[in-house]
């Protein structure tokens, strides 16, 4: 239920091409999380590159939270995850099945409100259900036939952790 409206304070948006208008995915968030996978589905760059340079992204932290590295990292990935550091990225490696990384990250957005953003099938809402048991987030397989995810999650669902202080976004992919 909506309780009250607050002005804007930041807007990640993408532009939908069916609509031909911006659409607006999370808002006033204090750190966007950008998530990618090491496998299942492949690590894809350019995702992150274009997410870190688009223009909704501008002054807001900026962190790469690479999930599945329980499934090992393959050295081009390890590579373009140092390249990222070098250039001012903050990274996170992590497992949300197996949970490292996962108190770096929940110590990381203490406190904050974090908008989770990418491609489906790369963990987002598992790594949300690994923030906080009990959560409850749909989460899908991926499909190993094409390597994709499928849309589990289609609207973005704002949770406040057990902390009271922390909040979540879990975008769709």
């Amino acid at each position: 239920m909506i309780q009250s409206l607050v002005p804007r304070t930041s807007l990640f948006w993408r532009y939908n091409e069916k609509g031909k208008a911006i659409q607006a995915i999370a808002a006033n968030m204090d750190v966007l999380i950008c998530v990618t996978s090491a496998a299942m589905p492949p690590f894809r760059p350019r995702f992150i590159d274009r997410v870190s340079l688009e223009p909704s992204s501008d002054r807001l932290p900026f962190i790469i939270a690479l999930n599945k590295t329980d499934l090992g990292i393959a050295e081009e990935v390890a590579e373009r995850m140092d390249d990222y550091r070098r250039i001012g990225f903050e990274t996170i490696e992590m497992s949300a099945d197996d949970g490292q990384g996962v108190e770096k990250l929940r110590d990381r957005i203490r406190g904050k409100t974090s908008a989770f953003v990418g491609q489906s099938g790369v963990g987002k809402s598992s790594i949300l259900n690994a923030l906080e048991a009990g959560l409850g987030l749909k989460v899908g397989e991926v499909c190993e036939k094409f390597e994709r995810g499928r849309h589990t999650t289609v609207a973005a669902i704002l949770s406040v952790l057990s902390d009271g202080i922390t909040r979540v976004i879990d975008t769709p992919g």
